[in-house]
Parts: structure tokens; sequence; C-alpha cells
């Protein structure tokens, strides 16, 4: 479950593989919206810095976006790289601040990846783990500038640098 930065909207996933869109005013929840994902049930969601945008990561290894605003079809859905249990997509986030137009998702073992959602075109897969073997990705998140990604894994925290030159050409 995640609530919108301008606390007037929640989405909530679990063992369907249905999102559940609610409005809030005060302590008074109204499901506004079912919105169908792929196959599988939801892992994880997140909203945009901007409250219009939210995204949700599925066990069968997609992330569905939504603009809130017309929520008749999907605005993007992105496939993991790995097309098997290990590539379950497990966690999503959007980027903290709206400049730098960012998503990320872990996949179940070994992949991170970085979308453009300017246009949900260009994106950048990295592998966290050694060439032939496999490390559970445990969470990712965005500093609260947006200028790094923290990416936990099984024994450690990796650090990368999100290079805003170089991002707005990928």
């Amino acid at each position: 479950m995640a609530v919108s930065p301008d606390g007037t909207k929640m989405i909530a996933v679990g063992d369907t593989n249905k999102a559940f869109m609610y409005s809030i005013s005060g302590s008074t929840y109204k499901l506004v919206a079912t919105m169908p994902m792929f196959n599988d049930a939801g892992f994880s969601c997140a909203w945009d810095a901007s409250s219009e945008r939210v995204a949700v990561a599925s066990q069968d290894g997609y992330v569905c976006v939504w603009d809130v605003r017309s929520l008749g079809s999907k605005l993007a859905v992105i496939e993991s790289v790995q097309r098997n249990q290990k590539g379950a997509a497990r966690c999503v986030k959007f980027s903290r601040t709206n400049s730098m137009d960012l998503l990320a998702f872990s996949e179940h073992v070994s992949y991170i990846n970085v979308v453009d959602t300017r246009t949900f075109n260009r994106r950048q897969s990295i592998r966290v783990s050694p060439p032939n073997t496999d490390l559970h990705v445990s969470g990712l998140a965005f500093s609260p500038d947006s200028m790094h990604l923290m990416v936990g894994l099984e024994q450690c925290l990796l650090e990368f640098d999100v290079d805003t030159a170089s991002r707005r050409s990928f």
C-alpha cells in the first residue's frame, strides 16, 4: 500500500492481479478504481512526486504505470530482464523530485532497472551481483534529492550516483 504525496489517494496491492485505488478524505477511504495488472499478484507500489502517476510491481515480472487522471489504460508496461521467477518485479520507486523523471525497480535477484519516465522508452538494466552469481535484492530507494539510488543486497548496500547530465541523454 502507498499513499500519494499529496495525501488524497491510496493504492493497495496484494494476492490478486488487480490494484485498488482509494480516495482519502479525512479518515474516510472510498474505492474509486480497480486496475488490472497482468497474471500474478502485486508486490509493491509507488507514487511519483506529483501524485499523478502510480506504479505497481508484480510477481510475474511487470511494472505497470497509470496516470491517475485517466485510468482507462496503462501509461506504460515495463518487463523485467529475466523472464522467470528470478525476474519477479519486487520493489518499485519513483525519484523523489519531479525534475529527475526516473522510476527504478528491482528484480528478485541480480538486477535493478532505471527507467526514464518522460517517455518510458529508455531504460538502464544494471546487474548488481557478480557474473554467475545470484544475490537477492532486498530493496531500493532514491535519496531525498534523487541524486543517489541505494540498493540493498543480502550482505551489503550499494549506492549509485545519478549523473543528471548523462541521464538526459541516457
